[in-house]
């Protein structure tokens, strides 16, 4: 006896990169051969407030043209002929502003005895302003010995 579709599972990250996100799922039960072409998922895309549906007949599906600094939320439900079933618990992905690279450094004249100060210009603009992003600082060192490597969240650092 054919019924309602079953629940499909939360929606899984296939890729997520600057161009495209794709999500996938298992197949729901009562979503299947015996069903035959009348099977499908319906697929919610909200982004940045604004939903929309897209019908496919396969386990995966491809947003194309996506937006740095976007948040996509994906939500799924199985259709058949008897009914749909309920929506997944969305999944969501932020598409990250890449940083800019920032300026070649600086050391500063007004550096106090034994201590370098390195700065380097930024853009208020950017994907780091306000953000949480960071900058690492790799020195090098004449003497052949290891290299430091320090983090810093400000476009300064002391040596």
């Amino acid at each position: 006896m054919k019924s309602l579709p079953d629940d499909v599972a939360t929606p899984y990250i296939v890729t997520d990169n600057d161009e495209i996100i794709t999500i996938g799922w298992t197949a729901a039960d009562n979503c299947n051969a015996a069903y035959g072409s009348d099977c499908h998922y319906e697929v919610t895309v909200t982004t940045d407030g604004v939903s929309q549906v897209y019908t496919t007949p396969f386990l995966t599906y491809t947003e194309w043209g996506i937006n740095t600094g976007a948040s996509y939320c994906f939500q799924v439900r199985a259709c058949n002929s008897c009914g749909v079933g309920q929506r997944s618990e969305p999944v969501c992905v932020e598409q990250c502003i890449r940083p800019m690279i920032p300026a070649a450094p600086k050391i500063m004249d007004n550096s106090p005895p034994n201590e370098i100060n390195v700065q380097w210009n930024y853009d208020p603009t950017s994907a780091c302003f306000n953000q949480r992003c960071h900058y690492t600082i790799v020195i090098t060192k004449s003497d052949g010995t290891d290299d430091e490597i320090y983090t810093t969240w400000t476009p300064t650092y002391r040596y």
